[in-house]
């Protein structure tokens, strides 16, 4: 089920084109790379806090988050259903940060940092992996 938000009559899908430019609008002042990685920051420790809040990680949360004017902040928990909405209508794993950070050329090309698309791992994994030597090996060494 894909989340929408009304926005001044208009309805703005939240989506992958939605996230990039969301991320665009956040990098105005800190780069678009700083952005991505105060967003994916901000969510991964959300989501710690909640099950295991810890000082050091709020105050981490809240000095990255408070960078931002309100408006800007507003954008983050967007972003996360986004992410979900994204997620949600996959039929098979995706990597969408990771195609977004490629997307929006946030690599380090200079450093040779490339990412293999996830469909050139599923065909490495298939060709490399016996699937009955694996799983005879699975059930030798299980102790359950």
């Amino acid at each position: 089920m894909t989340t929408n938000i009304k926005k001044e009559s208009k309805e703005e899908v939240l989506d992958k084109k939605f996230i990039e430019k969301s991320l665009k609008t956040l990098g105005r002042r800190f780069g678009v790379n700083e952005a991505f990685r105060d967003v994916v920051t901000c969510i991964a420790y959300s989501f710690a806090n909640a099950v295991d809040k810890t000082e050091d990680r709020e105050n981490e949360y809240l000095r990255i988050i408070n960078k931002y004017e309100e408006n800007e902040r507003n954008l983050f928990p967007q972003i996360l259903v986004a992410l979900v909405n994204e997620y949600e209508k996959a039929e098979e794993p995706i990597d969408i940060l990771g195609d977004i950070y490629e997307e929006l050329g946030l690599t380090k090309k200079g450093a040779a940092q490339f990412f293999t698309p996830i469909e050139v791992c599923k065909v490495m994994a298939k060709l490399t992996i016996n699937k009955e030597e694996s799983k005879k090996k699975i059930d030798e060494k299980r102790i359950y």
